[in-house]
């Protein structure tokens, strides 16, 4: 089990009572998967992701 712990801001709180259970697990597992700390702050943007359904059903 991870030790990585998410904060999500309100508006995303809020936004998140419009989507459906399946979006709302594709974004956390997005957000899950976000470089933070230091790798994030390099200069190269994070711009494509890359979700398999093996990933996404587990």
């Amino acid at each position: 089990m991870s030790d990585l712990i998410a904060y999500k801001s309100n508006a995303l709180v809020e936004a998140s009572y419009k989507l459906t259970l399946q979006e709302q697990r594709f974004l956390l597992l997005c957000i899950g998967r976000l470089k933070s700390g230091s790798d994030a702050e390099s200069t190269e943007l994070q711009k494509t992701m890359t979700v398999t359904a093996e990933e996404y059903f587990d």
